[in-house]
């Protein structure tokens, strides 16, 4: 994962695979970066090409640690076909989804 700031907001690069053996890492690094106190995170996964059940359990978990520290979360870039792994997991519900930098901004001022 690779992290940067935009002004107020961090975006987080997720690549490639989150399998049972990238998920540990991304776990720790994605959770520390929600410690760190931001309030507003883009997950961004354009690049994300494959997602385990591990790695799922790393969104959700995200997820119930942003909604503690009153986070706003958005994923950014999520193709269609790990969006229907998404859906069928339950995920989407969690999530808003967004398509660019500014679908993100428009989120986190109250637009969705």
């Amino acid at each position: 994962m690779i992290k940067e700031r935009q002004g107020d907001i961090c975006i987080c690069r997720i690549d490639g695979k989150v399998d049972t053996l990238t998920a540990p890492s991304l776990e720790k690094e994605l959770l520390g970066v929600l410690d760190e106190g931001h309030t507003k995170v883009v997950l961004d996964v354009s690049k994300m090409t494959y997602v385990s059940s591990s790695g799922l359990r790393v969104f959700l978990l995200a997820y119930k640690k942003s909604q503690v520290g009153s986070v706003k979360l958005c994923i950014l870039g999520l193709v269609d076909s790990l969006k229907t792994i998404m859906d069928v997991s339950g995920l989407t519900r969690f999530f808003c989804f967004v398509e660019s930098m500014e679908d993100a901004i428009h989120f986190f001022d109250g637009g969705y």
